[in-house]
């Protein structure tokens, strides 16, 4: 849980980072707009992580005296839905766009698209192929190593099974399925 705590508070500082908001004052700009695509908002994690954008957005407005609107799409686990969310970000002409990705090795519509209009990208939670994220200077990925999740996530199952196998031996066969 602290894992993923301090996860949502990188990627919201980031974002608001992203947006220079005292930067966005001198300039005389009305708010900040945020274009945030997820694979699936109905993921737990995910739902849990727009909850608490939502709320630091509110926190920075007060802060700053100016309106942090996030524009949260859903991608419905659909690439090319991603990919005209993107579009339709750019056609808005929002500060900074966050994606959640839906597939992290086809990411390369969205950063060209990003790049040619010069709007920063903020990738998160689902790490994309490091060759992309070398493509241009504006794009960020916020997010666990998936290699260091995958042994946390085998650490604690291994405890859990030290202490009561039964519990999760669920067809009591003497293996984990």
């Amino acid at each position: 849980k602290g894992i993923y705590a301090g996860l949502i508070c990188m990627v919201i500082g980031l974002f608001i980072s992203a947006c220079d908001i005292s930067h966005a004052k001198e300039a005389e700009k009305e708010s900040i707009t945020i274009g945030v695509s997820v694979y699936n908002q109905y993921d737990t994690f995910v739902a849990e992580l727009l909850d608490e954008m939502a709320l630091y957005a509110e926190e920075m407005e007060e802060k700053y005296g100016m309106p942090v609107v996030l524009d949260i799409q859903n991608a419905n686990n659909k690439q090319m839905t991603q990919n005209d969310q993107m579009n339709y970000f750019l056609s808005k002409d929002y500060d900074v766009v966050c994606i959640n990705l839906v597939d992290r090795t086809d990411a390369t519509t969205i950063i060209e698209r990003g790049k040619s209009s010069g709007t920063p990208i903020i990738f998160f939670n689902r790490e994309l192929v490091e060759e992309d994220l070398e493509r241009w200077e504006k794009l960020y990925y916020v997010g666990a190593d998936a290699f260091e999740s995958g042994i946390i996530q085998g650490e604690i199952l291994k405890e859990k099974l030290d202490k009561d196998f039964a519990s999760v031996d669920k067809n009591g066969d003497g293996k984990l399925q």
